[in-house]
C-alpha cells in the first residue's frame, strides 16, 4: 500500500474529528469579516483550503476575498489594511510566517489563522500577537502526507460546518451526517476503483486539462497543485468557457498526449456538453458531476478528487504521498528571504513603496528606500527648526471631525512651540472659520506672531486678523469659472459651491450622481483659464494658479528671515494629486496620513495605524528646545515603532 493511499483510509476519522469540534469561534471570525474584502494568504497545497475559503464566502453573500500567495502579500503590500486571513496546514514554513508578520505590521483590520497544527510555529505566534485569531481543523495524523490530505479534508470540513451556522438553513447533526456519509461513500474502495477505471487512458497521457465550474476552483486546483508537486504530468486549468478562448490550439497540437477531466456543477453541464461534442474523439476524457453549485458539493468535489490523485499515482507508478523530494527543492523551500525582507523593512519605508507604485514614474531604477530613509534620519537628527507650518483639516483636526474645535492636547502643544519662540503657520483650504476656531483656543498674546494661509495659501494674515471684515479682493477669473461650472449639472439637489474671493471648493457629496472629482477637473482645464486643482479629504479645491500652501513658509521666510529649510511643515494630503503636495516638499516635509514618491520630501515616519491628529502630536512632541526659537527633531521618537 502507498503512503497517499494509507492517508485517504484515515480521511474518514479525520472529518469525524471535524464535524465534533467547536466551529463556533471560526463561525464568529467569518461573521466579521462579512462586510470586508478579505485578503486569504496561503501557498502549495493551502491554496486549495483558501479557495475552499473563498467559495464558502461567496456563497454566503460576503464582500469579496482575494486569494494572494504569501510573497504577493509581502511584496506588493495589496489592500495591506484588509481583513487577513491565514492557511497552512503545519504552519511551518517561512513565507507564511513572513506573511503573518507583515498582517501585524502593516496592521491588517484583522488577523485569523486556520491551520491543523495548533503546535506549530505559526498557531505560536499568531496566540503571542493581541488580536489575532487561531483556528485549528483538526487531523487524526498530524505528519499528515506530502500533500496534506488530512488538513485539506479537515479545514473544508470546519468551514462548511461554520457557514452553515452562519446561514442557519442546516442543522449542524444534519451536516456532520452529510459530510461523513460522503466521506464514507467517496473513499471507499469501489469509488476509489471506479476512480481508477475513469482514468485508465491517463497512463499513456502527459498533459490533463482540468475543465471546471467556476465554483469547483478548489478542486480543480487540488488536481493542480497535486499532479504538479508529486511530478504526475502536467496540468492545465481552466473554467469551460476560459478554455473555449484559444486553449484548444495546444490540443490539437498534442492531441495524441491530452487527457481530460471535466468537473461540473448543474449551471456548467450545457457547457461541457457542448464542449465535448466538439473535442476530438481520440482524446479520452472523464467527467465528475457534481451537482447543485454549494458548499456542500465542493466538500464532495474536494474528497473525489483526492481519490483522482491517488488513482493518477497509481497509473503512473509515483506515490503521492512520497513523490521524492530533491535535496535542491527542500533547500529552495527552506530559504528564509521573504521572510528577511518583511522583517527588514518597514511602514516608512513601505509607505514611499507604494506611493512609487501607483505614480509608476518614468525608468526602471529601483530606488534604494530603506538607504533614502536612513538618510532621512540623518539630516532630521541634525536639522535645525525655527518655524512650523500645519494644514488644518485632517492634520490638527481629523477629516470627520473637521468642523469641531481641535483637540486641547493638540493646541498644548502647538501653543508651547510659541512660548518657545517657535513662529508657527498654518495651511488651510478653508476661509474664515478656521481663523475663528483658532483664535478661540489660542491664547490672544500669540496671534499676532501667528500666520494663516486661507484658500489653500491664496491669503496670508496673522491670525489676529479676522477675514470676515478683512475680505481679500475677489478674483475675476475665478469669479468667471464659479459662473461656468454653476451653469453646469455637476452638483446634486440644485447645490451650488460657496461664492469664495478666492477659492472653489466641491465637497465630494455635493457632486451629482455619476459625477466625480475628475469630471470636474475636465470642466475646469476645459475653460482655458489655468487654475490649480487639488484633492483634500474631503472635497475638490480650485484656485488661482499663483496661490498654495507654500506661500505660509514663503511669508515666515520673508517676516523672520529663518531659511525654508528650518520650517517643519505637517499635513496629511501629500500625494500627487493632494493640497499638500507643494507644502510638504524637502526633507522637513512630514505627512501624517497620505505620501508621494519623491524620495527627498513628504515621508509619513509615524507607526502603523496612526494618523491626523494623534500623528500631528506625536511629531509636535518629537520637537525639543534647544534655545529660545531654535528646537531639534527627537528621530527616536519618530521613527521608534
Amino acid at each position: 500500500m502507498t503512503v497517499f493511499a494509507a492517508k485517504l483510509d484515515g480521511i474518514g476519522e479525520t472529518v469525524e474529528a471535524a464535524v465534533r469540534s467547536d466551529v463556533c469561534p471560526l463561525a464568529g471570525s467569518l461573521h466579521s469579516c462579512s462586510t470586508e474584502t478579505v485578503l486569504a494568504v496561503a501557498s502549495g497545497g493551502s491554496t486549495i483550503t483558501a479557495e475552499f475559503f473563498a467559495k464558502c464566502r461567496a456563497g454566503l453573500g460576503h464582500s469579496p476575498t482575494v486569494v494572494v500567495t504569501p510573497m504577493a502579500y509581502v511584496l506588493e503590500a495589496i489592500a495591506p489594511e484588509a481583513a487577513t486571513w491565514l492557511f497552512s496546514a503545519s504552519g511551518e514554513n517561512q513565507d507564511i510566517i513572513a506573511a503573518f508578520e507583515m498582517a501585524c505590521a502593516a496592521p491588517a483590520r484583522s488577523v485569523h489563522v486556520l491551520t491543523s497544527s495548533s503546535e506549530g510555529a505559526l498557531a505560536q505566534i499568531a496566540r503571542k500577537s493581541a488580536g489575532a485569531r487561531v483556528h485549528v481543523a483538526p487531523v487524526v495524523d498530524i505528519k499528515d502526507s506530502f500533500l496534506a490530505t488530512h488538513s485539506i479534508a479537515s479545514a473544508a470540513a470546519c468551514l462548511v460546518l461554520a457557514a452553515d451556522t452562519l446561514s442557519g438553513a442546516t442543522r449542524h447533526d444534519e451536516r456532520a451526517t452529510s459530510l461523513l456519509a460522503d466521506a464514507s461513500r467517496l473513499l471507499s474502495a469501489e469509488a476509489r476503483n471506479s476512480m481508477l477505471l475513469s482514468l485508465k487512458a491517463l497512463q499513456e497521457r502527459d498533459t490533463v486539462f482540468v475543465l471546471h465550474d467556476p465554483h469547483l476552483s478548489a478542486a480543480a486546483i487540488l488536481l493542480e497543485t497535486s499532479f504538479w508537486e508529486a511530478g504526475l504530468c502536467a496540468v492545465q486549468c481552466a473554467d469551460f468557457r476560459n478554455f473555449a478562448h484559444g486553449r484548444h490550439v495546444w490540443m490539437a497540437k498534442h492531441a495524441d498526449k491530452t487527457f481530460v477531466l471535466a468537473l461540473t456543477c448543474d449551471r456548467s453541464l450545457e457547457a461541457w456538453q457542448g464542449i465535448r461534442r466538439e473535442l476530438p474523439e481520440g482524446i479520452p476524457d472523464a467527467h465528475f458531476h457534481f451537482g447543485r453549485a454549494g458548499r456542500g458539493g465542493l466538500f464532495e468535489a474536494i474528497l473525489a478528487m483526492l481519490t483522482a490523485v491517488e488513482a493518477a499515482g497509481a497509473l503512473k507508478g509515483i506515490d503521492p504521498g512520497k513523490p521524492g523530494v530533491a535535496d535542491y527543492g527542500r533547500r529552495i523551500f527552506d530559504m528564509a528571504h521573504l521572510r528577511s525582507e518583511a522583517v527588514c523593512d518597514d511602514v516608512v519605508t513601505r509607505r514611499k513603496r507604494r506611493a512609487e507604485s501607483k505614480a509608476d514614474p518614468p525608468g526602471r531604477e529601483p530606488t534604494p528606500w530603506r538607504e533614502r530613509r536612513d538618510r532621512l534620519i540623518e539630516q532630521l537628527s541634525v536639522a535645525e527648526i525655527r518655524g512650523v507650518v500645519l494644514d488644518y483639516d485632517g492634520t490638527v483636526v481629523s477629516t470627520d471631525a473637521r468642523l469641531e474645535s481641535p483637540r486641547s492636547d493638540v493646541i498644548h502643544a502647538i501653543v508651547s512651540l510659541a512660548k518657545l519662540g517657535i513662529t508657527i503657520g498654518f495651511a488651510t483650504g478653508r476661509g474664515g472659520s478656521v481663523g475663528e476656531r483658532l483664535r478661540e483656543h489660542i491664547p490672544a498674546r500669540h496671534h499676532g506672531g501667528i500666520l494663516v494661509g486661507y484658500y489653500n495659501g491664496a491669503f496670508v494674515v496673522s491670525l489676529e486678523s479676522d477675514i470676515r471684515e478683512n475680505q481679500p479682493n475677489r478674483d475675476l477669473e475665478l469669479a468667471g469659472l464659479h459662473t461656468r461650472l454653476c451653469a453646469k449639472r455637476l452638483f446634486a439637489n440644485g447645490w451650488i459651491p460657496k461664492v469664495s474671493p478666492l477659492q472653489i471648493s466641491i465637497p465630494f457629496d455635493k457632486l451629482a450622481p455619476g459625477i466625480n472629482a475628475f469630471d470636474i477637473e475636465k470642466a475646469v482645464t476645459s475653460t482655458g483659464r489655468g487654475f490649480k486643482i487639488l484633492h483634500s479629504g474631503h472635497s475638490v479645491d480650485i484656485f488661482p494658479c499663483w496661490a498654495g500652501k507654500s506661500r505660509v513658509v514663503e511669508a515666515i521666510v520673508a517676516a523672520t528671515g529663518f531659511p525654508a529649510a528650518t520650517v517643519l511643515r505637517v499635513g496629511d494630503s501629500g500625494d500627487v494629486q493632494g493640497n499638500d503636495y507643494e507644502l510638504l516638499k524637502g526633507v522637513l516635509g512630514f505627512s501624517v496620513d497620505k505620501v508621494c514618491h519623491r524620495d527627498g520630501s513628504c515621508w509619513n515616519p509615524l507607526p502603523a495605524g496612526m494618523s491626523g491628529p494623534n500623528g500631528l502630536l506625536r511629531i509636535l512632541t518629537a520637537l525639543k528646545p534647544v534655545t529660545v526659537g531654535v528646537a531639534k527633531l527627537d528621530v527616536s521618537v519618530l521613527f521608534t515603532h
